[in-house]
């Protein structure tokens, strides 16, 4: 058991640093485009999506709080990347559609961070990346169903009418 106990643990250490290596080299690449990471990334992310994606979907699917993503929506706005409609019938949330030039700059990433990825992982096999990939995905799930459990099980009020 402790030899998987170690893989485990060498499983999750290696995601912080695996994401933040990503994150720069992704970086380096996109930063020929023009454009910083974290106004790229929401490009993607409705491009990836559809016109029309909420704001709040595009935060989650970033990693980020939605009100951390207002500014960079503004200034993708501003330079003609994006634009954010009401939704019809809820005056809160916003959609999300890319204008003309964000559609363009988001094909061109695409491109660059598809070689980008076939360079890193040349010598890797597609069933290992096929692995790894469903590896990540369980993690993933099993994580947020993990935390969602907690979070309703925290959020139920006490009921001290019950003895203790």
């Amino acid at each position: 058991m402790a030899v998987k106990t170690d893989s485990l643990y060498a499983l999750t250490c290696a995601l912080q640093p695996t994401k933040q290596a990503w994150h720069q080299a992704a970086g380096r690449v996109l930063a020929e485009s023009g454009l910083s990471m974290s106004l790229a990334a929401p490009i993607l992310v409705v491009s990836r999506l559809g016109d029309g994606a909420l704001q709040h979907v595009i935060a989650e699917r970033i990693g980020v709080h939605p009100a951390g993503l207002v500014r960079t929506l503004d200034l993708a706005e501003e330079a003609g990347l994006l634009e954010r409609r009401a939704v019809p019938g809820n005056r809160r949330l916003r959609a999300i559609y890319l204008l003309p030039e964000g559609r363009r700059l988001a094909v061109k990433m695409e491109h660059a961070l598809a070689t980008l990825r076939a360079t890193l992982m040349k010598d890797v096999s597609k069933s290992d990346i096929d692995t790894a990939t469903r590896v990540l995905q369980a993690l993933d799930e099993r994580s947020r169903c993990y935390a969602e459990q907690e979070r309703s099980q925290t959020s139920k009020a006490p009921d001290f009418n019950q003895p203790s």
